[in-house]
């Protein structure tokens, strides 16, 4: 009997996708063509990569679990651990929410990532109502970080622009309030990005006065995709750019 070499590359953690559209992967097109020969097949799945020999492909992909809907029930636990607890204890998990410029970088995206400074400056403000929000306590519900959400505050919805595209953040509600923050794994644990809005805005006011009203309805038409326009240029201060952007949004966001 012949015996065929299988070589397999173990699963290799990334973040650019997660939830619906990393699952249709393992059945779409492209994972039919990795089993249908012997060329090396490459399989994303939710959170993970996975290269294997063709027939094989789709087989060890069901081996790469999905890590998202694990990742929220442990975030729940987490806030459930603290909520309604100390003040202090409730700031200092607040405080562990705190990224450093590592992780800032490792999670956002450009012209983000410049931006660690305005990001450490709105924690640090947010911080105390956050944590004595955390201290009252409630019952904690947490979900994927998804475009289009209506329930996301307007931080959470400009906080997505940041982060890569299927990056799978979270978002919690205490007691039916939300807690204004995106969270994000990091390779500490948990932390959070909050003060997006307020930082697109202050970028933006001080280079084309009058235009950061847009960003005051989280839209999704070509009002908001006129606005990603405005946030990316002035984060990027590219003056000509913003100016053209501005006059769009002007003319269409009535």
């Amino acid at each position: 009997m012949r015996t065929r070499r299988v070589t397999h590359v173990p699963c290799a953690a990334r973040t650019a996708a997660s939830g619906p559209a990393a699952r249709t992967a393992a059945s779409g097109p492209a994972a039919r063509t990795a089993a249908s020969g012997p060329a090396v097949g490459r399989i994303r799945h939710s959170g993970f990569t996975c290269s294997v020999l063709g027939p094989l492909a789709v087989l060890l992909a069901l081996g790469c679990r999905d890590p998202a809907p694990a990742a929220r029930v442990e975030l729940a636990a987490l806030l459930r651990s603290v909520a309604r607890g100390a003040p202090a204890r409730a700031a200092a998990a607040v405080a562990g929410w705190r990224l450093d410029r590592a992780s800032w970088d490792a999670v956002l995206v450009e012209p983000y990532r410049a931006a660690y400074a305005d990001y450490a400056r709105a924690f640090d403000a947010a911080a105390p109502a956050l944590a004595a929000q955390l201290a009252r306590g409630g019952p904690v519900t947490t979900r994927g970080h998804f475009t289009g959400d209506p329930r996301l505050t307007r931080g959470q919805a400009r906080a997505r622009w940041a982060v890569p595209v299927q990056f799978p953040s979270e978002v919690a509600e205490l007691d039916g309030a939300a807690l204004d923050v995106v969270f994000v794994r990091t390779r500490t644990g948990w932390g959070a990005i909050t003060g997006i809005d307020a930082l697109l805005e202050a970028r933006i006011e001080a280079q084309q006065p009058g235009c950061a009203v847009h960003l005051a309805r989280v839209r999704a038409d070509a009002c908001g995709e006129i606005v990603w326009m405005v946030a990316d240029a002035a984060l990027r201060a590219d003056r000509p750019r913003l100016a053209r952007a501005c006059a769009l949004a002007a003319n269409v966001c009535r």
